[in-house]
């Protein structure tokens, strides 16, 4: 929300604006160097499209994550306790935080692993861009004009581990399943678990669901994109950076 009343700020390259945990300037900035960058030397301009399109994915994602969250937020918001009604509500902005939260940051990964093989003169391949996730970090760090970039970018993901394990679980298993508590630590919350690809006996159940479940999550991602922003700006050689 913001409280000056005035209008967000609007992506140049994508004429909507794309949420507050995009720097919009710097954003767009790097998207121009990236296209203006990779056509050159010859057969590169692939590069610049595979990277556009991720660099595109991380805006619309992250919006849409940002959306997702605070709706979510506000359904926490409503007494008494939630009808049937309300608990889809909850779950279905809950999915939708986490599916575009893990897609912005893996779009990010896509484009970025686009630009340093463009940077490194490797020609994109099928099996390249097929690459898991944890692949493209390798590839990334493998070049020396990134190496403390994909350092970081390693780090980062490590501390998402659980948010992409609801992820993968939401979209290929089904609803993350709820556990009420009566006494104990939990009495009177809801948990979901943090590991819920584990067997069911080892579930971690202490993800407590309410209004703040997206928070920290909601940070590392917002995080996690200045952070890459940076470092694509010192990777590129883009030094003075627009607000």
């Amino acid at each position: 929300m913001r409280s000056s009343g005035l209008p967000p700020l609007e992506s140049t390259g994508l004429g909507v604006p794309l949420g507050p945990w995009i720097p919009i300037g710097r954003y767009d900035r790097l998207r121009e160097a990236i296209r203006n960058r990779l056509p050159a030397p010859p057969g590169h301009f692939e590069h610049a499209v595979a990277a556009s399109v991720g660099w595109s994915g991380l805006g619309y994602r992250a919006r849409s994550a940002s959306e997702h969250k605070e709706a979510f937020s506000q359904l926490f918001q409503v007494e008494p306790a939630a009808s049937h009604e309300q608990r889809y509500q909850q779950d279905s902005h809950f999915f939708g935080f986490i599916v575009n939260a893990t897609a912005a940051a893996e779009s990010l990964v896509y484009a970025i692993h686009a630009v340093a093989l463009g940077v490194d003169g490797v020609p994109l391949t099928d099996g390249l861009l097929k690459r898991t996730r944890h692949e493209m970090i390798n590839a990334i760090q493998a070049v020396p004009q990134f190496e403390v970039l994909g350092r970081c970018l390693k780090a980062l993901m490590k501390v998402a581990v659980p948010l992409f394990e609801m992820r993968d679980t939401v979209l290929h298993r089904g609803r993350l399943p709820r556990n009420h508590f009566v006494g104990g630590e939990y009495h009177g919350k809801m948990t979901l678990a943090r590991n819920p690809k584990s067997a069911p006996e080892k579930w971690e159940n202490n993800f407590v669901f309410g209004i703040d479940s997206c928070d920290a999550y909601a940070a590392w991602l917002a995080g996690f994109i200045s952070e890459m922003v940076a470092h694509m700006e010192q990777a590129l050689g883009i030094v003075d950076r627009p607000s």
